[in-house]
């Protein structure tokens, strides 16, 4: 086989759609997040963890629920997405504060309308990292996960803080609550830095450039 070594730097395709989402600004926001039924009198954090299944052991829910609603549920709204091959048990009575979104067919919508990304080792931190969204990398099970199970995962550090305890997560999420301006003081630069890096072009046209690149250089022969 005869392969080009040209590349075409397309972006991420599958974040076009929350990218645009975003639209216009907060007025935007605030109608998508109308449309989605999402309250808007409080911080929206997406949770969207890496299945566990890999090294056949039960997966833990990562995030304790309870005291996720407890430190945040007049100030944060938490929407869980959980991989496919598993499933997150949300209790009615903690409704007020979380909401599963696990069956709700595209995340794009919700992401655009979300202030704040929690997630573990999940390629959807690349999604967020091209919105400019903040991030948080709660990784109570790094040993096991990273070390001796799948390996290095590329990146780290990057995209955001990275708490291993329910403790460290609360706590940073309310120093990102209290003042969102000292946060993105402290960690924007890495994570810009990371999108610029490993995203690609940021505008919503991925998957149009991705198909131009297809069109024009053809497949290899």
């Amino acid at each position: 086989l005869a392969v080009s070594s040209d590349t075409a730097a397309t972006g991420i395709a599958r974040a076009d759609a929350a990218i645009r989402g975003r639209g216009d600004g907060p007025e935007s926001t605030a109608r998508l997040r109308a449309r989605l039924d999402l309250p808007g009198d409080r911080r929206i954090v997406v949770y969207a963890p890496e299945p566990r299944h890999a090294d056949r052991e039960p997966a833990p829910e990562l995030i304790d629920l309870e005291e996720w609603s407890e430190a945040f549920g007049d100030r944060a709204y938490l929407l869980v997405r959980a991989h496919p091959q598993e499933r997150y048990a949300v209790s009615t009575r903690l409704r007020f504060a979380v909401r599963d979104i696990s069956t709700a067919g595209d995340l794009s919508g919700f992401l655009a309308a979300a202030d704040l990304l929690v997630s573990d080792y999940s390629s959807i931190v690349g999604d967020a990292a091209a919105m400019s969204t903040p991030i948080v990398l709660f990784q109570p099970d790094r040993i096991r996960y990273v070390d001796r199970t799948h390996g290095v995962y590329p990146g780290e550090g990057l995209e955001g803080p990275e708490p291993t305890t329910m403790d460290e997560l609360i706590a940073l999420v309310d120093g990102w609550i209290v003042d969102p301006d000292a946060w993105e003081s402290r960690y924007a630069d890495a994570r810009e830095a990371f999108a610029a890096q490993r995203c690609g072009p940021r505008d919503g046209r991925s998957a149009q450039r991705s198909v131009a690149a297809i069109m024009t250089k053809g497949y290899p022969s």
